[in-house]
């Protein structure tokens, strides 16, 4: 559980060009690290929000920047603020979040949504268009994908069904 957190909403910085970008992202969840955040957070959007910014700019996939900031973090919890469920299959998104907990040798935090932006969802081409009904969309993949389910760490329970670790 996160207690004091940092997130990162978008990657664009002044004086910073692609070939730079990491090593600022990088900077800023070592800060964060040192400074007594436990956890660091980034969008998971493929796209920069309105509000932040234009589409167009930076926006550095979650889950590889996230495995990437546990080469360089050693402590802090890693986690996507909120992951939308349309984006990515439950079984792709267990294995991934589970990749992520390996690399980060525990770190890894699942934070789950249902997934708003329809830019992303249009441009992507996703099948799974943002709804009011995103979390019920949710369950019934993991009623029909037990690897969702699967995790490290004790058995847990998504909305009342049991899942259990491997």
């Amino acid at each position: 559980m996160t207690r004091l957190g940092y997130q990162i909403p978008n990657f664009t910085y002044p004086g910073t060009d692609s070939s730079t970008l990491f090593d600022a992202v990088v900077r800023q969840a070592r800060d964060a690290e040192n400074s007594g955040f436990d956890t660091v957070l980034v969008m998971d959007h493929f796209y920069q929000l309105p509000g932040l910014g234009a589409p167009e700019q930076e926006m550095i996939e979650c889950y590889t920047l996230l495995a990437a900031l546990a080469q360089h973090t050693s402590r802090v919890r890693l986690s996507a603020l909120v992951t939308g469920n349309t984006y990515r299959h439950p079984s792709l998104l267990a294995k991934i979040i589970t990749a992520l907990d390996v690399v980060s040798h525990g770190r890894a935090q699942l934070g789950i949504g249902a997934g708003w932006y329809e830019l992303e969802h249009d441009s992507l081409g996703s099948s799974s268009a943002p709804s009011p009904t995103g979390s019920r969309s949710w369950r019934r993949h993991c009623r029909s994908s037990p690897a969702c389910c699967v995790v490290s760490g004790p058995a847990w329970t998504v909305a009342g069904i049991g899942c259990t670790t491997r």
